[in-house]
């Protein structure tokens, strides 16, 4: 979904878009996120269309 980079990371850039992100953790070793449902988010920015997409910021959606 776009986003406005203003006050985030992600300012500066001309395209900056915001994706949630819904997943089930299982893992061998339990580390920073525990098991279980997990709701995160992930800020995606770029300067055109021709660029790839960064990851400027992460975190809980």
């Amino acid at each position: 979904m776009p986003a406005s980079g203003k006050g985030t990371l992600a300012q500066g850039y001309q395209q900056v878009v915001h994706v949630p992100v819904e997943f089930t953790l299982l893992q061998e070793h339990a580390a920073s996120i525990p098991d279980g449902h997990v709701i995160r988010g992930y800020l995606l920015a770029r300067n055109s269309d021709g660029r790839r997409w960064l990851i400027v910021d992460e975190g809980p959606a």
